[in-house]
């Protein structure tokens, strides 16, 4: 079967007056969208798959994790599969822009790395990138004929990204990383933060404010976004919901329930049948 993005998206002040070109594999999606964009126009995504976003003409998107937050601007981003984004188109205007969506585990081979795939990338667009993906919009152009030139270009961009993001992603503090790790290996405990500032010899005043300036998030908003992330991947395993509950570290069904739709938009269950139909 055919692949398919299923993304979920609300969008406001942007107009696509045509169909994106498109070419699709069995483990991924290009799109080339063009869109017209009213000043201030904004939008928010989710997708049960990874993307990578390239935005041509020198045009930026303003994005963060965080409605209330001030975003990162950027040309080129990757998104980790359930990651919810916020975004602010910064211009307004014909907006030109190419989305590869692709399994995360067709991406895990190209990248050589699981661990990659768990942060996003905000970044400028390279000229080498910038390169690659002109090269896929005229592929995206010619359609069917172009499949074979296309996916050898798609396997070169992935790894001019992922050496970017190499390149790009700070070097978290030792015991903040620390941290992190205890967290993701005990995701279905309970986790205080007085342990948690323990283990990052800081006082519990001091451990709030460091894990906050590094990560932009408090610890707890942190800890639910890796239980989300976790039970989005339970979900399209075909895990039944009391054990992603469980493993997840939600209190229950129900409690996974509420958190999984505020943070996704959907319930698990809706999660689960977007898997299981691509």
């Amino acid at each position: 079967m055919a692949f398919h993005p299923h993304m979920y998206s609300v969008t406001s002040g942007i107009a696509v007056p045509t169909h994106a070109r498109s070419l699709v594999f069995d483990d991924m999606a290009l799109d080339y969208w063009e869109v017209e964009a009213k000043q201030a126009a904004h939008c928010r995504y989710v997708s049960i798959h990874p993307r990578i976003s390239i935005f041509f003409d020198n045009k930026t998107i303003s994005l963060s994790e965080d409605k209330e937050r001030s975003g990162t601007s950027c040309g080129l981003c990757f998104v980790p599969a359930g990651l919810q984004l916020w975004g602010r188109l910064q211009q307004s205007g014909r907006i030109r822009h190419l989305d590869l969506h692709i399994k995360r585990t067709a991406l895990a081979e190209l990248t050589g790395s699981q661990i990659v795939l768990a942060r996003p990338l905000f970044a400028p667009v390279s000229p080498a990138v910038h390169d690659l993906a002109h090269e896929l919009t005229r592929a995206c152009d010619a359609g069917d004929t172009s499949r074979a030139l296309a996916q050898s270009l798609i396997h070169r961009l992935v790894q001019l990204v992922f050496d970017q993001a190499d390149t790009t992603a700070p070097t978290p503090p030792e015991g903040i990383a620390k941290v992190k790790a205890h967290i993701l290996n005990h995701l279905d405990k309970r986790l205080h933060i007085e342990e948690l500032a323990t283990l990052a010899d800081l006082s519990r005043t001091q451990f709030i404010r460091r894990f906050k300036s590094e990560t932009g998030q408090s610890t707890h908003q942190w800890i639910i976004q890796q239980r989300i992330q976790l039970a989005q991947s339970l979900v399209s395993e075909g895990v039944s919901l009391v054990e992603v509950a469980t493993r997840a570290g939600f209190s229950d069904q129900a409690h996974l329930n509420r958190a999984f739709k505020s943070a996704t938009g959907v319930p698990p269950g809706v999660w689960a049948r977007l898997g299981n139909s691509r």
